[in-house]
Order: structure tokens, then sequence, then C-alpha cells
């Protein structure tokens, strides 16, 4: 993983996004209730920012909901 999405280095709120891509490889550190870091070379990159709907909730990435769809 990037050295710049070390969870030291990098303070997130719920909804907050960093992407740093190299080749076909796309590190991805997500903040949901911790931060969820993710390593992919299938997903096109999402938009850097906040993603939280009207009520405050973080809206859940799409590589998220398939890793919870396939996981088991």
């Amino acid at each position: 993983m990037p050295q710049e999405l070390a969870p030291k280095s990098t303070k997130l709120k719920r909804g907050d996004i960093r992407i740093r891509t190299r080749a076909d490889l796309m590190a991805i550190l997500w903040r949901y209730k911790t931060n969820i870091h993710m390593l992919t070379h299938i997903y096109d990159a999402p938009m850097e920012g906040n993603f939280c709907n009207d009520g405050g909730n973080a809206i859940k990435l799409q590589i998220v909901m398939d890793y919870n769809h396939h996981k088991g």
C-alpha cells in the first residue's frame, strides 16, 4: 500500500475516499466506521471526496458491496 495512505498519515471523516493508482493497480482508502484499505485491478477508480447521504451515512462503494456479497 502507498505510504500516503498509511493510517497515521491520513485523517478521514466518515465517507471520505482516497485513491492512488499505479499501472493497473488501484489502492483505495475508505472511511466507514474504521479505515478500510483495498487493493484492486478490476474496478474503475471512483472519484475522491466525501460520499455521504443526507442522513450523514457513508455510501458504500461497489467494490465493498461486491466483496460483502461474495465473501465466505
